[in-house]
């Protein structure tokens, strides 16, 4: 696949994981909101978040208490980089994100695009248990 067909703002329709015994996650909620941009250049940013979220009781994120701090921390996801197509995989080269960790990473995902313009990024991971779990993550054009 080419690279010319992510291109563009993709809007979050979904994320699904689905564990090793058929058990089926929502880790933003039924109703995530959320958008993954990929530039023509090589650049990508990719946010999510739960619907609804509190607002902070401060106007600065560092003057709200604490714990208000950690809801908002753990109902978002965000990072950003670059990117590059191999084959049916995009791999995404972690150059700045909401959690620390994701930075210098390569974050890999098969790419499948559906007939009505929608796009799924999927990837594996280990549950923990010995198993593993598969992430499914479906986006439509924006």
């Amino acid at each position: 696949m080419s690279a010319e067909r992510l291109v563009g703002g993709w809007r979050l329709v979904g994320w699904d994981i689905v564990s090793g015994d058929g058990r089926t996650s929502h880790p933003f909620g039924d109703a995530p909101e959320g958008m993954i941009v990929y530039t023509a250049d090589g650049a990508m940013s990719a946010l999510i978040a739960e619907a609804g979220r509190a607002p902070l009781s401060a106007p600065s994120m560092k003057s709200a208490p604490e714990a208000e701090r950690a809801a908002a921390f753990s109902s978002f996801f965000a990072y950003g980089g670059t990117f590059v197509v191999e084959g049916d995989t995009v791999v995404h080269r972690v150059t700045v994100a909401l959690n620390p960790a994701f930075v210098g990473t390569e974050q890999r995902r098969s790419m499948a695009f559906d007939g009505a313009g929608g796009l799924t990024l999927s990837a594996s991971e280990p549950d923990g248990k010995g198993g593993t779990r598969r992430h499914a993550i479906r986006w439509r054009r924006a």
